[in-house]
C-alpha cells in the first residue's frame, strides 16, 4: 500500500477537525475551527454516474457525538487463552508448528530419502532417516542463519572450520544439511498429480492450512486489521510465479494476507495461484473474493479493514457493511464505474481540497495533495464505511485519508520483519520456498504471542533477535544432545557440542550406558584377543593407548573403556585437564 502524499499534513496524527467545527482524537470528537475553503462545493444535491448509482451531497449524520454502533468493538485483543501465560521461545513456537506439522514433514521427507538412498552405495548416517528432533534442529538452522543474516550464504561457508558458527556444526553435518534440505518434502507424492488438478498448491497444501488455521486460533485482533499482498522472494519454475516490478524482490510467489494493524500479527494468508478454472470466487471479483475470505473468521465483529485500490470496490463496501459486519476504508481507482465524472475533474480544485459524496453509510473521498515541490498531483479517492462527516485534520487533510495513512501498514510492517531477519535459502522449489515463508511468519507471531504474555505477567518482553536467537538454540539443544551419544562423534565435536550448549563434558557411567553402547565394548574392534593391524605385536591395552594418543578415542564407547579398565595398565595417567601419557 501506497502513502497518500502531503508534505503539509502529520500522516500519524488523530487529530481531525471537522467542517461542522469538531476535532476527532481516536474515536472522539470536539469542537474546533473549521477549514470551510477547503471543502469543494461541486453544486449539485445528487450527482449520478455512468452507470447509474446517485451520491448524495449532504451526510446522513451531520453530529457525531459518539462511536457509531457499527464501529464499536466487544473483544479484546491479545493472544486467546489457548496461548496466554506461554512465555518460552520453543512453547510459544510449537503453538504454530505443533506435532502435527512436524511428524507430516519426517513421514514425507523420509519417503523421499529412502528413494535417494538408493543410489548411494555408502549408506552412512548421511543418508539415514531423520526424526522430529532433527527436523527441529534443521529449523533451527534456518532461524539462527536469518538472525545472523548469513541465510543466503554458501552452507560450506557456514560449516567453515574457523570461520563458521559452532551450532551449526553441533547440530548436523555440512552434508548432512544439504542432503535434508534437498529431501524436504510436505505432502504425499502418491496422491499429488491428483490433487494438483483441482489445487496448484497441493505440493504444501496441507502443511499451509494446519498452520494458517493456527495463526487465527492463537490471537484476537484489534479494532484495525490490514489486507495486503507479500511476494516471497523466487525465481524458479513455478505456474503462478508472479512479476511485480514495484517490489524488492520482482519477481516471485504472491500471497494476500491479513494482519492485525496495531502489532502486525499475521491472522491469515491465501496463496496465488493463477487462474483456474471454475474460479473459486464464482461472480465475486478477485479482490472481494480475497477479502471476504480472509475475514470471514471477524464477521459480525464491527471491526475495520484497510485495503489499496486493487481490493476497493462499491460492492465490495455494500457487502462487508449489509452482510459481515464489517466497515471498509481503501483508496480506490478513478475509473470505477460508480465514480461520478465531477469527482475525477481537476478544474477548479486547488491543492489540499477534497470533495465529499455520501450514500447512506458509504462516503466517498475525491483529494487534491500537494507534493514536496509544490506542484499538483494527481486527484486520489478514497472510499469508506467509518466515516460518515467531511471531517479534516488539522492541515486540511481529510479524516478519511489521515485514518488510512495510519491503518494501511500492517502488512507492510510485517513483510519488513520478515525481510530483517529472513530464513530464506535460495531454491529452486517452491513448496520450500512456502515453507520458508511460514516459519519466518511464525518467528514474528511467536515473538508477537511471547511479548504480549511477558506485559500480561510484568515481566520485560525480549527483543526480536534475541528471541529468535534463543528459538534456535532451544530448537537445536535437544538433537545436539542426542548425539552426544553416538559412539564415533569426534572429540573436538563433542567438546564443541558442550560449550555451545553449556552442556556437562564428563563422560556418562558405565551403568548408565544404553545396551547398544554396552555392546560395542566387546565386538571385535575391542576384542583383547585381537592384534593391533597397526602394531601386531601388541595387545589390546596398546591398540587403545594408540587410539587416545591419536585422538582417535572419540567415540563414547573408548571413554567408557577407561571406566572399566585402570588407565594405568594401559600406560596413560588421568589428569584434571585430561588423559595423557605416563
Amino acid at each position: 500500500m501506497s502513502r497518500i502524499p502531503d508534505t503539509s499534513a502529520n500522516t500519524g496524527s488523530q487529530t481531525s477537525s471537522s467542517h461542522e467545527g469538531e476535532e476527532r482524537i481516536g474515536r472522539h470528537r470536539r469542537e474546533v475551527s473549521p477549514h470551510p475553503d477547503l471543502i469543494v462545493d461541486l453544486g449539485a444535491d445528487t450527482m449520478s454516474s455512468n452507470c447509474g448509482f446517485e451520491w448524495q451531497c449532504q451526510p446522513s449524520h451531520t453530529r457525531l457525538s459518539r462511536t457509531l454502533s457499527r464501529n464499536i468493538i466487544h473483544e479484546a485483543p491479545g493472544p486467546t487463552v489457548e496461548a496466554q501465560g506461554l512465555t518460552e521461545c520453543v512453547s510459544v513456537f510449537e503453538l504454530f508448528f505443533p506435532d502435527n506439522i512436524i511428524l507430516e514433514i519426517v513421514q514425507r521427507t523420509n519417503q523421499k530419502i529412502a528413494i535417494y538412498r538408493q543410489a548411494y552405495k555408502k549408506k552412512d548416517a548421511s543418508v539415514a532417516d531423520t526424526n522430529p528432533l532433527e527436523i527441529r534442529a534443521l529449523i533451527g538452522i534456518f532461524l539462527l542463519a536469518g538472525v545472523q543474516r548469513s541465510n543466503h550464504l554458501n552452507y560450506l561457508e557456514l560449516w567453515h572450520s574457523r570461520m563458521g558458527s559452532p551450532p551449526y556444526k553441533a547440530a548436523m553435518s555440512s552434508t548432512r544439511f544439504a542432503f535434508l534440505i534437498n529431501s524436504l518434502r510436505f505432502d504425499n507424492p502418491d496422491t499429488r498429480q491428483e490433487r494438483r488438478r483441482t489445487d496448484r498448491f497441493a505440493p504444501v497444501r496441507s502443511i499451509w492450512d494446519s498452520f494458517i488455521e493456527r495463526c487465527r486460533r492463537m490471537y484476537t485482533p484489534g479494532e484495525n486489521l490490514t489486507i495486503d499482498e507479500q511476494l516471497l522472494a523466487f525465481r524458479g519454475r513455478a505456474v503462478f510465479r508472479m512479476y511485480i516490478p514495484k517490489k524488492p524482490a520482482k519477481y516471485g510467489l504472491k500471497l494476500i494476507l491479513c494482519c492485525d494493524n496495531k502489532s502486525k500479527y499475521l491472522l491469515g494468508a491465501i496463496p496465488y495461484v493463477g487462474k483456474q478454472e471454475p474460479p473459486p470466487q464464482g461472480d465475486l471479483s478477485l479482490g472481494h473474493y480475497y477479502v471476504r475470505q480472509l475475514t470471514r473468521p471477524y464477521h459480525q465483529s464491527n471491526r475495520n479493514v484497510t485495503v489499496d485500490n486493487w481490493f476497493t470496490s462499491i460492492p465490495l463496501a455494500m457487502d462487508l457493511q449489509s452482510n459481515c459486519g464489517l466497515t471498509l476504508v481503501g483508496t480506490i481507482k478513478s475509473n470505477k464505474k460508480e465514480i461520478p465524472s465531477q469527482m475525477r475533474s481537476m478544474e477548479g480544485r486547488i491543492p489540499g481540497s477534497s470533495a465529499f459524496r455520501y450514500d447512506d453509510y458509504m462516503t466517498l473521498v475525491s483529494y487534491a495533495p500537494l507534493t514536496k515541490k509544490g506542484k499538483r498531483s494527481k486527484l486520489v479517492h478514497l472510499l469508506s464505511t467509518m466515516h460518515s462527516t467531511p471531517t479534516l485534520g488539522d492541515h486540511g487533510k481529510p479524516e478519511v485519508v489521515l485514518f488510512y495513512n495510519s491503518t494501511k501498514r500492517g502488512v507492510d510492517a510485517f513483510d519488513q520483519m520478515c525481510a530483517t531477519y529472513s530464513c530464506s535459502r535460495k531454491t529452486q522449489r517452491w513448496p520450500l520456498c512456502i515453507f520458508y515463508g511460514m516459519l519466518n511468519a511464525g518467528g514474528i507471531n511467536s515473538w508477537i504471542v511471547h511479548s504480549a504474555n511477558c506485559t500480561s505477567a510484568g515481566r520485560p518482553p525480549l527483543r526480536r533477535r534475541t528471541f529468535l536467537m534463543e528459538l534456535a538454540m532451544e530448537l537445536i539443544r535437544p538433537w545436539a544432545q542426542h548425539r552426544l551419544t553416538c559412539p564415533t562423534l569426534s572429540c573436538e565435536l563433542v567438546a564443541l557440542i558442550c560449550s555451545a550448549f553449556d552442556l556437562p563434558s564428563q563422560p556418562p557411567q558405565a551403568a548408565q550406558a544404553p545396551e547398544r553402547e554396552v555392546a560395542l565394548l566387546h565386538n571385535s574392534h575391542f576384542n583383547p584377543e585381537k592384534r593391533c593391524k597397526d602394531c601386531p605385536g601388541t595387545a589390546k591395552k596398546s591398540n587403545v593407548a594408540n587410539l587416545l594418543r591419536r585422538k582417535w578415542s572419540t567415540s563414547l564407547a573408548t571413554r567408557w573403556i577407561l571406566l572399566i579398565t585402570p588407565p594405568n595398565s594401559i600406560g596413560l595417567e588421568v589428569h584434571p585437564a585430561g588423559i595423557r601419557d605416563s
